[in-house]
């Protein structure tokens, strides 16, 4: 089963009291469709990245109520949605999904302006657990008393969920997509487990109150078998506890000196849960733990670790921290969104404690943290700021999680440095910032107060995100800034930005469909040394001199000409993005001192690139080219470096030959193309990277001393690829994507010590043999078998990325020099299982899991990240 990645992309509602704010959103109702838009009470909403789509395509759900209600809509023209405004007197919240899985969650005020976009992303797995499980059965997603469940393991064979509540045992119905349902009063003991014995056993109360705020929530499965290897770094020995099996001879065997076992672990509960007393022997000297299991319950492990300093144990369901008492040296606690409340009081008792991060956990004890004189870094989800009171060596403090934060009620912090405000908390009484004297960063993630003013900050850094209504004016006092980075904030007025005469990096951002704004602001900001504009303008042409400007990057729709950059007399570095086809690129200035300029996402439509050679210092260029004209070596800057080109109607590449200085090549051809035999070399150019779309490889020229080249071949034929390794002779390391399943063009390849396969293949019977191979990645989701592993005979590093077919390891008993694999979490969960190699068995780090015959072979499960390339 394939692994798929699923984000939520939050948009936040802006509201605007721009008059031609307002005609915009009324513009794109009517384009929508809309009626006359006074008369017409529906809403619309334009939706981006998702064109053509019908009522079949997409499923709309309220869930402001904690539970999924379908909602009526219709498909209008230009693919909008049309929602029927209800009559509700509270903001409500919905989340659109479509059939390919790409989603977006929004708000829906009261006052919303009649249409807005929605820009989709790729669903997270809340956006899809709802139309998975909110329509299982009709009763449960309209029964707010039950909570719904999503078992999200790979495998969903076999599975059965047991509930003992201490008077009887019942089982629950789960469907095909792994969702059931349970009463939120629900108490006792909740068993799942599937065929493969992946299992989850959970208090039911404890459960339910953990994700009490989510109708829909996810439950993941574990595995019982997984085991942990912890590794003695002076004989490079592997040794491993399994599910409360010790091997405590084989610790002090080869673990005789401890002072060498210091360095960091991470560990899974499994290996945690053993009952043994050897756990101390091994841990007894590590510095740092991380425990990313997210099901880790068992405090009683920090006993008797006097060297422990970091411990990071986010996400799991601890239910007490007492046991750190005794825990001397510890300096880090990384807590963040544990699962379940506990209480946090008995951190106060390790005074060696210099960070904390307990933000989004529901804890207790809070105010007992104020007896920790030594923090130094604090981030909190609490109202009660009296518990930094004693914390005199406070540096750094974030607060988030609440609808209001007052500053004033913040006290005195002598040494804060940084200070973070997150999680779209409006700020209030900002003018008490001015008792924090040494201040250096600033950040908020929210909205601020319009009518307060910044005090006198010697910041290096000030930072605003999804934040509204923003008076610039208000900024004076902030001299000294010299970072400055705002994003996703509704720009009314930019003619009030106040002078910032030591700013060097500014970064505005912002919603396309906001209104555009000339640069003549710009002036304020005179020694900025690096330049970020997103949808702020449309134009270039009101671009003020700016002499110490060394980067700018522009992202807009609209504007036709770079006339404008001229007054950048010192730019080093042009990037450029945007959708507008009519710039005309000869309106480019002679940029004297331009050594890089980037272009990748913009077609340069004319016949010609002429004006390329007013960047006479130009070393990397990065550019996609839409016609159809011969290129010439003139045609470029004369000692360019570095060459990115995409086109898809390039007729030739002779201009190459002439390019001496040219040390990197990225050449994207899509189309056809047909090049005529070329008999040269290029023996300056060390890297390569080549995607060809029918194209003749043979039609290449040599590249004699490249050593990193990558391969992308879409739409070639197998004779088309076959005569590429003659033309790389010298080639170590190799990326090769194509949907083929033939390997042996690679046997012009020997030189190769890292391969990186994506293909088709489903067996490796053709690769050839590779003496010199070190280390190999497989992203072959066709792959069954190894037949043909034995060609590639002195492999140290393997590493399964996209295999999910393969039914035995067996095959890799061959290789003799394997020191380290890695596979996919189907794999993991396939080869998991085994009889541990005996002790008389002297095999490599990484291998000691899983042994198929203990007398004379063995096959590896999963060791250390090879990363051979």
């Amino acid at each position: 089963m394939k692994l798929k990645v699923i984000f939520v992309f939050l948009i936040l509602p802006t509201l605007f009291s721009c008059k031609t704010l307002n005609n915009r959103f009324n513009e794109l109702a009517l384009d929508c469709g809309a009626s006359e838009v006074s008369n017409d009470s529906n809403q619309y909403f334009a939706i981006e990245g998702q064109q053509g789509f019908s009522e079949v395509d997409v499923s709309l759900f309220e869930i402001s109520s904690g539970k999924p209600l379908p909602l009526e809509f219709s498909i209008t023209k230009k693919s909008c949605i049309k929602i029927l405004r209800g009559a509700k007197s509270s903001p409500r919240e919905l989340v659109i999904v479509f059939r390919n899985q790409s989603a977006a969650k929004f708000v829906l005020p009261v006052s919303l302006k009649q249409s807005r976009k929605i820009f989709l992303e790729s669903c997270h797995s809340y956006c899809l657990i709802f139309p998975m499980c909110g329509k299982f059965t009709e009763a449960d997603a309209s029964d707010v008393s039950k909570k719904v469940f999503h078992i999200a393991t790979q495998s969903k064979e076999g599975l059965d969920a047991i509930v003992d509540d201490g008077s009887k045992i019942s089982t629950v119905k789960i469907n095909d997509a792994g969702c059931f349902s349970l009463p939120k009063d629900a108490g006792g003991t909740i068993k799942i487990r599937n065929e493969r014995g992946s299992f989850l056993e959970a208090d039911l109360t404890k459960l339910i109150q953990s994700t009490a705020s989510e109708q829909v929530s996810n439950i993941t499965l574990r595995d019982p078998l997984s085991v942990e290897e912890i590794r003695c770094k002076e004989k490079k020995k592997s040794h491993f506890l399994d599910n409360g099996k010790c091997f405590a001879k084989s610790f002090k065997e080869y673990c005789e000196d401890e002072n060498k076992t210091i360095g960091v672990v991470i560990l899974s509960s499994y290996f945690l849960n053993a009952d043994c007393a050897d756990i101390d022997l091994v841990l007894k000297n590590k510095t740092n733990l991380i425990f990313p299991s997210k099901s880790f319950n068992n405090p009683e492990i920090f006993s008797n670790l006097p060297n422990l300093r970091e411990l990071n144990i986010s996400g799991n369901y601890i239910t007490s921290l007492e046991n750190l008492i005794e825990v001397p040296n510890l300096e880090k606690v990384i807590l963040f969104a544990n699962k379940v409340p506990f209480d946090i009081s008995s951190l106060s008792s390790i005074p060696s404690l210099r960070k904390i991060d307990i933000t989004s956990s529901p804890i207790t004890g809070i105010q007992r943290l104020s007896q920790l004189p030594n923090i130094e870094e604090i981030f909190v989800n609490t109202r009660d700021f009296s518990i930094f009171e004693k914390m005199n060596h406070l540096k750094s403090v974030e607060i988030s999680g609440f609808d209001v934060i007052d500053v004033s009620k913040i006290p005195d912090l002598p040494y804060l440095e940084k200070l973070k405000f997150s999680n779209g908390s409006s700020i209030a009484n900002i003018g008490a910032l001015k008792k924090f004297k040494n201040l250096k960063e600033l950040y908020f993630n929210g909205d601020l107060d319009p009518e307060d003013e910044f005090p006198d900050l010697k910041l290096d850094k000030f930072e605003i995100s999804f934040g509204t209504n923003i008076d610039f004016s208000k900024l004076k006092n902030l001299q000294h800034v010299k970072n400055m980075e705002m994003k996703i904030v509704d720009f009314e007025n930019y003619s009030k930005f106040p002078t910032f005469p030591n700013l060097e990096t500014l970064d505005l951002y912002v919603d396309d469909s906001f209104p555009k704004t000339d640069l003549k602001f710009l002036t304020n900001f005179p020694n900025v040394k690096d330049l970020s504009l997103g949808y702020v303008s449309d134009s270039l042409a009101d671009m003020p001199e700016l002499n110490k400007l060394k980067r700018l990057s522009f992202t807009s729709t609209g504007y036709t000409s770079f006339k404008g950059l001229e007054n950048l007399k010192n730019l080093e570095v042009l990037e450029i993005s945007d959708t507008s086809q009519g710039v005309d690129f000869e309106t480019l200035p002679p940029l004297q001192n331009l050594i890089e300029f980037n272009s990748t996402y913009h077609l340069v439509y004319k016949d010609s690139i002429s004006w390329m050679s007013k960047f006479q210092k130009l070393k990397k260029l990065k550019i996609n080219l839409n016609y159809t004209e011969l290129l010439k070596a003139s045609d470029f800057p004369e000692d360019l470096e570095d060459l990115s080109l995409e086109s898809s109607h390039l007729e030739d590449i002779n201009f190459l030959k002439d390019m001496p200085k040219l040390v990197s090549l990225d050449l994207r051809l899509k189309g056809n193309h047909s090049f005529s035999y070329h008999d040269f070399d290029l023996p300056y150019i060390k890297r390569a990277k080549i995607e060809l779309h029918h194209t003749y490889y043979q039609a290449f020229p040599t590249f004699s001393n490249v050593e990193h080249l990558e391969i992308y071949s879409r739409g070639a034929e197998l004779g088309d690829v076959n005569p590429a390794g003659p033309r790389f002779p010298r080639v170590k390391t190799l990326f090769y994507q194509d949907p083929t399943e033939d390997l042996t063009m690679l046997n012009d390849f020997k030189q190769l010590e890292s391969l990186n396969l994506d293909t088709r293949v489903i067996q490796l019977s053709s690769i050839p043999k590779l003496n010199k191979l070190r280390n190999l990645i497989l992203n072959d989701p066709d792959l069954e078998g190894l037949n043909g592993i034995e060609n590639l005979p002195n492999i140290e590093n393997l590493e399964f990325v996209a295999t999910n077919r393969l039914t035995s390891l067996e095959g890799l008993t061959v290789l003799k020099n394997l020191k380290a694999i890695q596979g996919s979490t189907n794999l993991r969960e396939q080869f998991g299982k085994g009889i541990n190699c005996p002790e008389s068995i002297d095999v490599s780090v990484g291998l000691r899991k899983y042994c198929l015959d203990t007398q004379k072979s063995f096959a590896p499960s999963f060791g250390p990240d090879p990363r051979g390339f």
